[in-house]
């Protein structure tokens, strides 16, 4: 299973890549509503080789970027109440005929409240490689996102910030320094 990419979703892409080849450790692949970031960082996820972790703040949006994985062909695990994984699960078979989520997965679509408060996943924190923000402008540093993120330690890590809207409202920058640099994608 793959999801076909527009051409600017294509361009983004690979302009997110040549970012992460060029030494930034996070990106902000930056897109207008309704341009396709779920699809986009969905084919970066399928395509990334090793452990990664896409981190939403509703249920609502936990639930979505799973379907997109799943759109992939992409296995994961969720981070979230057992109730809300159990209705990711049943929306997999309703869409898909069968569920994408395996609680064994290197992938892991995460609620970070979840996530920040879960304990006994530092083994696998170590090993992701790739972490995603779901709009990305919520990261700053010292805030829960950037708690969440500090659980990645593996020192090949990198991230991703898919957002509309890469300025926040309340003026506070994304911490570009801190996270090693972010380049703009999109």
């Amino acid at each position: 299973m793959t999801v076909q990419l527009r051409p600017y979703q294509t361009k983004a892409k690979a302009e997110t890549l040549a970012a992460w080849a060029a030494g930034r450790r996070a990106v902000i692949l930056r897109m207008d509503t309704g341009a396709g970031k779920t699809a986009t960082l969905a084919s970066i996820i399928q395509d990334h080789v090793g452990a990664s972790c896409v981190i939403a703040h509703r249920d609502t949006i936990v639930s979505q970027l799973s379907i997109a994985l799943a759109a992939c062909g992409v296995r994961h695990n969720i981070i979230a109440s057992e109730k809300n994984r159990r209705k990711i699960a049943e929306r997999h078979v309703k869409i898909f005929g069968r569920s994408f989520f395996d609680p064994n997965a290197p992938c892991v679509v995460a609620s970070v409240d979840t996530l920040v408060r879960r304990k006994g996943l530092e083994n696998w924190a170590a090993s992701v490689t790739l972490w995603v923000i779901d709009e990305g402008h919520h990261l700053v540093v010292g805030n829960k996102w950037h708690t969440a993120i500090s659980k990645f330690t593996n020192p090949a890590v990198r991230g991703l910030l898919p957002t509309a809207t890469p300025e926040r409202a309340d003026g506070q920058g994304l911490g570009s320094e801190e996270l090693g640099g972010a380049g703009v994608a999109g």
